[in-house]
This record gives C-alpha cells, sequence and structure tokens, in this order.
C-alpha cells in the first residue's frame, strides 16, 4: 500500500528532466559547446562527471563557471538536485543520484577501474527513468557505454559525440557500438536537441502508471491505436501492459518531437516490430 504522504509529495515535486553528461580525454571543449548553447534558465539540471586525477584538487567547477551561464556547483553530498544548475563531480569519489540527491562515494570503494560516468548515468537511469537523459562525449576508454544502455531501457534518451567532432572518439563510439545513443551529433547539435527535448511532455509529465485495462477511457484511446497497428504491422497489440505501450509511444514521440499522436503509431511499429524492441 502507497502511503499517503509519499503519494502527495510525489504529486506536488517538482518535474524537470536530469541530464547526466560524461567526458574524458578532450572532453572539456565539448563541454564547453555544448554548454554555450544551453541558457541560464533551461528548466533542466544538469550533472557533469569527467575523469579527473584523485590526487589533486579540481579547477573544473571555477572553469566552468567562467564559460555557463547557469549556476555551477561542485557536488557535495545529500545536495538537491536543482533545475538551471550544473553540478560538477568532485576528486576522487563516484557521484550518483537518489531521490533527487546527489550521493557521493569514494572511488576507491569501487572493485576494478573505476568507471563514474557509468555509475552516474545508472543511477539516474535507476531514479528518473524516462525523465533522465545521458550525454557521452569526447574521452579514451569505454565508460558511459553500460550507463547509456540503462538510461534507454528505464525509457530515457540518450546521445553521444559524434566521430568528427570528438577529439577522442572511443568512449563515444563504445556507447554508439553498444546500441546505447538514440542520436549522435556534435556538442552543439546535441545541446539544441536538448532544448527541444526539455520542453517535451515526455519529460515533464508525471509517472505513468500501469493503465487499468478496465478502464473505459483507457480502452477507448488505445482501441484505436492497436487497430493501426494490427493492419500496418499485422501484429496484435492489444495484449501488451497499456503502460508499455505508452511510455513507448512517448519516448518514440519525443525523439521525433511530435507533440500530437496521429502518426506515431507508424513510427511504434516501424520501431518495435516485435516484443524484442528495446524502445
Amino acid at each position: 500500500m502507497i502511503d499517503p504522504a509519499t503519494a502527495a509529495n510525489k504529486a506536488t515535486s517538482p518535474v524537470y528532466p536530469l541530464v547526466g553528461v560524461g567526458a574524458s580525454a578532450g572532453g572539456l571543449e565539448a563541454i564547453f559547446e555544448l554548454m554555450a548553447e544551453i541558457p541560464a534558465v533551461s528548466g533542466m539540471a544538469f550533472l557533469v562527471v569527467q575523469h579527473l586525477d584523485p590526487s589533486r584538487r579540481s579547477l573544473l567547477p571555477e572553469i566552468l563557471r567562467e564559460r555557463v551561464s547557469m549556476p555551477v556547483v561542485e557536488a557535495v553530498d545529500g545536495m538537491a538536485v536543482e533545475a538551471d544548475h550544473l553540478y560538477v563531480i568532485p576528486p576522487n569519489a563516484s557521484m550518483l543520484v537518489e531521490q533527487r540527491r546527489i550521493r557521493l562515494r569514494p572511488r576507491d570503494g569501487t572493485l576494478g577501474p573505476p568507471m563514474p560516468i557509468d555509475d552516474l548515468l545508472s543511477s539516474l537511469a535507476s531514479d528518473q527513468g524516462f525523465r533522465a537523459i545521458g550525454v557521452v562525449l569526447s574521452g579514451s576508454g569505454s565508460d558511459g557505454a553500460l550507463g547509456l544502455n540503462a538510461v534507454q531501457q528505464e525509457g530515457g534518451i540518450t546521445f553521444a559525440q559524434d566521430e568528427a567532432s570528438a577529439q577522442y572518439s572511443s568512449m563515444p563510439h563504445a556507447a554508439i557500438a553498444m546500441g546505447g545513443a538514440d542520436r549522435v551529433l556534435s556538442p552543439r547539435e546535441i545541446a539544441k536537441e536538448l532544448m527541444n527535448l526539455g520542453r517535451h511532455p515526455h519529460v515533464r509529465r508525471p509517472q505513468i502508471a500501469e493503465v487499468d485495462p478496465q478502464g473505459e477511457s483507457s480502452e477507448t484511446s488505445l482501441r484505436s491505436i492497436f487497430r493501426l497497428l494490427r493492419n500496418a504491422c499485422n501484429i496484435d497489440f492489444s495484449r501488451y501492459k497499456h503502460g508499455t505501450i505508452q511510455r513507448r509511444l512517448s519516448r518514440r514521440m519525443a525523439l521525433r518531437q511530435l507533440i500530437s499522436c496521429s502518426i506515431c503509431t507508424a513510427l511504434l511499429c516501424k520501431t518495435t516490430g516485435s516484443s524484442r524492441s528495446s524502445v
């Protein structure tokens, strides 16, 4: 049973997307280019992870403050994530998000090589679901690939920097090769997509509950979509969970920057094809 106070808090909590940005070698210039296109008031929160020397104080917050229009804050454990702010990972730490608050843990507490970008993006996926947005920029290695996949699997939107604009392309290339990038663009183009996406209902709506299959209104709204899909694809979606169908439609509409569902059924059919789709 859901606690009424918890439900009330969720209903009144602000709804805005959280954008996790990961970069490594050559990534500072890419971050500059990305944030140059983001205004001071964007309605989104940005969390930046760059591979840092764990033994030295980071100058990244000071450097970004000179180039970014919104407030730049070095992350502190327990800090609430607010819209129109940019949060930077501190040295020798992994930065996670839990209930829209930053959680830091020592980097030496992880097993194997540190993967701070995967850590952030995976936590965003778990905490924010379809409102999570992941961006992997220039860097060496494969950090961020698993994190983008996690965001995508939870219904969020993902971006990777293109090879032509990245100084070091192995990190975004790894994400692309794993199928975790919805869009492959330059940092400035990613920023423009983010601004359009930040206004889309997909990342602004409350959490979709599973629709009651006996609900007359939900049946009426989806019946025509199921009929079109059956005629176009010869697939019967009427036995799928309605919440799953709604999330897939909403995500695909956000990627195509569509508000009306007049042509979204064809998009769902094209990208789904069968129940094996990752959309």
